[in-house]
């Protein structure tokens, strides 16, 4: 099979479009140009309401029409009516949940995988073992070396310790 050739009238419709666009963006570059350097920020703000605000009207509109029959359904609860949600039930439906007051709260997971939550722990005891093995060798190595290099500083300023001048003696001076 032959390779299908492009044809003139694509060629000239696609140098027509890109000069088209090329022109809309040099348009739109000289008059960003003229602008003042604050009412730059107003562009963007405006290009953003433009943009955006069509889809917030709409989102909007349907969240004034949300029922709670679909959540419900999708639970398998059967819902024949339109439970609709107003301001207080939806408050209601996201409040954070309270313990009764007699009861307690256990943080123990029954369905917890007890192998890997051993292994995790096993893991963990041997990371924190190794850093802190290695924060005492070094604390300890570091420690000793500025022993050294105190013993070293001694030794360099008293073999370097210029020798103090005899006051002449008062026999020395005739």
């Amino acid at each position: 099979m032959a390779p299908k050739k492009i044809d003139i009238g694509t060629v000239a419709t696609l140098g027509v479009a890109v000069g088209a666009i090329g022109g809309a963006l040099g348009a739109v570059a000289t008059n960003l140009a003229k602008l003042a350097i604050w009412q730059l920020p107003l562009v963007v703000i405006g290009v953003m309401l433009v943009i955006s605000l069509p889809s917030m009207a709409i989102a909007w509109l349907k969240l004034r029409q949300r029922t709670l029959g679909p959540i419900l359904e999708g639970n398998g609860w059967a819902v024949n009516g339109r439970v609709k949600i107003n301001i207080p039930f939806g408050t209601a439906l996201t409040d954070m949940a309270v313990l009764p007051p007699v009861s307690h709260r256990s943080l123990e997971d029954p369905y917890e995988d007890k192998e890997a939550a051993k292994k995790r722990r096993l893991l963990v005891a041997t990371v924190v073992l190794l850093l802190l093995a290695g924060a005492a060798w070094w604390i300890r190595s570091d420690a000793l070396r500025h022993v050294d290099d105190a013993k070293k500083a001694h030794y360099f300023w008293e073999s370097n310790r210029p020798a103090a001048k005899a006051e002449p003696t008062p026999d020395a001076a005739k």
